[in-house]
């Protein structure tokens, strides 16, 4: 009996020090995905030469997102749900309204910094889907409790971005102005569709 528990305390103690280094490992990799996308973008806005940070950094960030996704996976509490979720929101929104200002011509047409942020666009709109946690509706969050009673339509919204966004790419890579504004808006909508129904005003 005494040595039943013993192991049954050894096994709790190395299953909370197994999470607290997974934590430590999730913000680890977060931090320096955020640096590195920062770090690309800066120097493409800037104009310097950005060939070697663009093959380089960036494969880098999108493997250290990935990764954090696997293990925000494992350790994916409500509260830490919604920081997750609104990081990978909030750097999509950045990169999509790069696209967006150019598509209106509120800023000029650059084919590179459009591919770059097209692409990034892409990538990170597969990410934040397993964020949404049951329970991760309160708090700091305009996320609304209709997503989990209504599931199905909300990952239907999920699958429609995720088919447009590729498109965007494409466009992005054309070169033409006029593609990129007909790419631009069907992201637009399919992200609006799901926002109506699902976020708070």
């Amino acid at each position: 009996m005494a040595a039943g528990h013993e192991r049954a305390t050894r096994l709790a103690r190395v299953t909370v020090l197994t999470g607290r280094l997974m934590l430590w490992i999730f913000f680890v990799i977060i931090a320096y995905g955020a640096v590195a996308v920062v770090l690309a973008l800066t120097v493409g806005v800037n104009d310097v030469p950005r060939q070697d940070i663009w093959q380089e950094t960036v494969p880098m960030a999108l493997l250290a997102a990935a990764l954090a996704a696997t293990v925000v996976a494992q350790e994916m509490r409500p509260d830490r749900a919604i920081k997750y979720r609104q990081g990978i929101m909030y750097a999509m929104n950045v990169n999509f309204g790069v696209l967006s200002r150019m598509a209106k011509g509120e800023i000029p047409y650059n084919k590179d910094q459009a591919v770059r942020a097209a692409s990034f666009v892409n990538e990170l709109v597969k990410m934040p889907w397993e964020g949404f946690v049951p329970v991760s509706d309160s708090g700091n969050t305009k996320a609304k409790a209709e997503i989990w009673k209504d599931k199905a339509k909300f990952d239907k919204y999920a699958q429609e971005v995720q088919a447009e966004t590729p498109k965007l790419v494409a466009a992005a890579n054309s070169g033409d102005v006029a593609q990129l504004r007909t790419a631009v808006a069907a992201v637009g909508k399919a992200c609006n569709n799901c926002h109506d129904d699902f976020q708070s005003k």
